[in-house]
């Protein structure tokens, strides 16, 4: 079987968003490159019939006739590769799982190996999509052109339950080249949050590969990404990033706040050790928060016993001083706090 070689590797994961997918693989296929392409797609066991919806995608708009292609069930999945009929630079490679990896803490990376050592990686989640259609290769061009940059961005349209309107661009400082912002040294801005939206990131793979197995989220990835290069952004707004929808949007919010509390804590701690002599976050008062946001969670649920397991684990005096970590010794006080988060909301 011939080998094919790409130079950008588009990586979009996904999960039950069967209403959004076709969103994105529109916009990954009017891309127009003069250089070939791969779209790596993997549903993780959607349950809402996204599986559906890619594979007649695929049948609709790909060519399983070519030499290169094919379409095939393993132990873990399905999986399928082509080049679309009609824009022979795009390929997609598609493998729809069996059993929900992220549920089971699988690493998804076996899978999609055989395409990994691409010289640029763009990343769009499921829910997200492209709307130019010369962003790729107007990043690549950027980035071929301009040796110590090693990630760019786009301007951001926001679509909030179908209302679309631009984000204010993140940085106003930098000077201006054709169609793109150099903003230049971004470390300082990466390691507080990310300076680009996922979407719209494009970046050179040889910076990451050393740091894979500390890259679990945006965060960490453009932290590295600033410390070893400088950030650019192409001005078109490229990209748009769907806000409110997706497996989040679903929980309430006190798991949200658990949950990127928890996101937050891990790459801080992460960032201290990869940063040494420039971050110095203070990690126990991340964690603490976290447990003081479980302890608010179990008096919600009445589990007492949980509470107080919580509680003993906050060693910061800010935390331990909260109402709920001080008023609370045993279950009638979880009763007494119980009332209280009926009256009042969450810290």
């Amino acid at each position: 079987m011939e080998e094919q070689i790409f130079l950008v590797r588009v990586s979009c994961m996904t999960y039950n968003q069967a209403s959004y997918i076709e969103d994105a693989m529109d916009g990954f296929c009017k891309q127009e490159t003069v250089f070939p392409f791969v779209c790596v797609i993997i549903d993780d066991a959607s349950t809402d019939g996204e599986q559906g919806v890619i594979h007649r995608y695929l049948e609709d708009n790909f060519d399983f006739q070519a030499s290169v292609s094919y379409d095939q069930e393993t132990d873990y999945g399905q999986v399928a590769f082509a080049p679309h009929k009609t824009n022979r630079n795009c390929y997609f490679a598609v493998i729809l799982l069996k059993e929900n990896h992220y549920q089971q803490k699988k690493s998804k990376y076996p899978y999609f190996k055989r395409w990994y050592r691409t010289k640029y990686v763009a990343l769009c989640e499921g829910d997200d999509y492209w709307i130019d259609p010369m962003k790729l290769q107007k990043q690549v061009e950027f980035l071929e052109n301009h040796e110590d940059y090693g990630f760019v961005g786009t301007n951001i349209i926001v679509n909030k339950r179908g209302i679309l309107q631009k984000e204010p661009p993140v940085f106003s400082r930098g000077v201006t080249e054709g169609d793109f912002l150099l903003v230049g040294d971004a470390f300082g801005d990466a390691i507080g949050g990310p300076v680009a939206r996922t979407v719209s990131l494009l970046y050179k793979s040889d910076l990451i590969r050393p740091f894979a197995k500390f890259v679990k989220g945006d965060i960490l990835l453009e932290s590295i990404l600033a410390k070893q290069s400088n950030y650019a952004c192409y001005q078109e707004y490229a990209s748009v990033y769907r806000m409110g929808v997706g497996v989040s949007s679903s929980q309430n919010d006190l798991d949200r706040a658990i949950r990127y509390n928890d996101y937050i804590a891990s790459s801080r701690k992460t960032q201290n050790q990869l940063f040494p002599t420039d971050c110095n976050f203070p990690i126990e008062e991340l964690e603490d928060r976290g447990d003081y946001l479980r302890l608010i969670y179990s008096i919600r649920k009445m589990k007492w016993k949980e509470a107080i397991q919580y509680k003993s684990q906050i060693k910061s005096k800010v935390y331990r001083k909260k109402n709920y970590s001080r008023f609370l010794h045993g279950p009638f006080s979880c009763a007494v706090l119980w009332i209280a988060l009926k009256l009042k909301h969450h810290e």
